[in-house]
């Protein structure tokens, strides 16, 4: 299920957007850029998956954790890519 950003802007709390939103800012139009948000999407689609088989909002630090342990080097070495060039 792939989630569009109105959809994303609801997944995550607006204290949670405020914080990613200033760190982008730094590293906005570059590849590390559009990387970091992809990431963001999948650990924000993670974090709603999981609190719907709770039945509660499992938080953002719970859901990083828990998509850093169990999807992330999956990701990585699915051969998404970073910016142009893929890992």
């Amino acid at each position: 299920m792939k989630l569009n950003e109105n959809q994303m802007s609801g997944l995550a709390s607006e204290e949670d957007q405020r914080l990613y939103e200033a760190v982008l800012d730094n590293f906005r139009g570059t590849p590390l850029y559009d990387d970091f948000r992809r990431e963001q999407r999948e650990i924000f689609r993670h974090k709603w998956l999981e609190s719907e088989k709770a039945g509660k909002d499992i938080g953002f630090e719970e859901a990083l954790t828990s998509w850093i342990t169990q999807h992330r080097s999956d990701w990585v070495s699915g051969g998404r890519e970073l910016g142009s060039r893929a890992l």
